[in-house]
């Protein structure tokens, strides 16, 4: 985490024994004070457990924390049986309150669900209760009754489709499932906690390890216009999966060599965007488009995902100047098939471009990306400068 300047997120284990051993791992009060005793060695510097070989760990506090890892998934050591939302739910209570007391600055996340179909979609437990509405009405009571906040966020992992060569058209448009989820999900929080909570997606790619996968170059475009939707969304955090070591679905990073793959590129991509979002209401297929601004409002940042098989051409035209002398330039923008671009426009001043067209074979290891100073293009269907 200090190496990569990271605040990072600890996932506390839910469950016990591990593998026939740690038969005290039953017991919830043996759980949650492990748990509480995690929170303590990280974030406190004085904490009794920096000793003998630990004296001069690193110390890195750790803010963000979940409880489990898709506790839907688990086997609860108290009944032996799939945990029921209930019962994950009073664990959750005695967990947060034990890491809460550790540290009372940490945030804590729930209920970190294998899927989220959203509200009256599943998943649902044994009994057929649903999780997430079943967790925050739980979480929700016990809070009013005792006047504490236990949970600071909501997290679920997401991995969309079960088969995704099938269908790739549909599976490019399949984006705008958050457009609908997500408000329903807020709304479901509001509704239970009497307040707003933060989502947090902590695992997020097409599909899981033994499920199939589009290509690589789908994938890219998928990943871009799926990571845009979420932050016009506003959604606070977002977990890609994996960094390296998965393929199919396709991680960040080649296994061999740790070479960087398609879906880092769009990282790439990511980083040359301003801070702050600026709502847009466009036509999004197929061509989506996304819009940036820095905090002093000397730089917008325009992202555009062009999902569709020919070339398109993107317009720029800044609003009537009162004085008729107008800071930003107009600009056409020549969008490659199956290209991602990030056009980034300075008052006063040039505007460039950050374009990756997305690879058409079964290539791990993709092209770089193109930076182009904006002005010099003569052809504005050009397929290799977009500006």
């Amino acid at each position: 985490l200090q190496q990569t300047n990271a605040d990072g997120m600890v996932q506390v284990r839910l469950s016990g024994p591990i593998k026939g051993s740690f038969s005290e791992l039953r017991d919830i009060t043996t759980r949650t004070a492990i748990a509480a005793s995690w929170v303590d060695f990280l974030n406190n510097p004085h904490s009794d457990q920096r000793i003998a070989q630990y004296a001069h760990a690193p110390y890195h506090p750790v803010k963000y924390w979940t409880i489990g890892d898709e506790p839907d998934k688990l086997i609860n050591p108290m009944t032996g049986q799939p945990y029921l939302v209930r019962d994950y739910v009073n664990d959750f209570i005695q967990f947060s309150l034990a890491m809460h007391h550790a540290d009372p600055t940490i945030k804590i996340f729930g209920p970190e669900l294998s899927e989220f179909y959203g509200p009256g979609a599943g998943p649902a437990d044994a009994n057929g209760e649903l999780w997430m509405e079943g967790f925050l009405k739980g979480v929700g009571a016990y809070e009013q009754a005792h006047n504490v906040v236990l949970l600071d966020g909501v997290s679920f992992h997401r991995f969309q489709f079960v088969d995704a060569t099938q269908a790739p058209y549909m599976f490019l448009s399949s984006t705008g499932e958050w457009n609908y989820l997500l408000p329903a999900l807020h709304q479901l929080i509001n509704q239970n906690l009497k307040r707003d909570l933060p989502i947090a997606i902590t695992e997020i790619n097409t599909n899981l390890a033994h499920q199939s996968a589009p290509t690589r170059g789908l994938a890219a475009l998928w990943w871009a216009d799926t990571l845009a939707t979420l932050m016009n969304q506003q959604v606070d955090y977002v977990a890609f999966s994996s960094t390296e070591g998965i393929d199919p679905p396709y991680s960040l990073f080649t296994a061999d060599g740790q070479q960087p793959t398609a879906m880092f590129r769009v990282m790439e991509l990511f980083s040359q965007l301003q801070h702050n979002l600026i709502p847009l209401e466009v036509q999004r297929d197929p061509v989506s488009a996304y819009a940036t601004q820095d905090n002093a409002h000397q730089t917008v940042s325009l992202l555009f995902i062009n999902k569709s098989s020919t070339s398109q051409l993107a317009e720029i035209n800044s609003g009537n100047s009162l004085w008729s002398v107008n800071p930003w330039r107009s600009l056409d923008v020549s969008l490659a098939a199956y290209s991602i671009v990030v056009i980034t426009l300075h008052r006063d001043s040039n505007t460039e471009a950050y374009s990756f067209s997305v690879p058409t074979n079964d290539d791990p290891t993709p092209a770089p990306i193109i930076h182009t100073v904006c002005g010099n293009n003569t052809d504005i269907l050009s397929k290799t400068t977009p500006c």
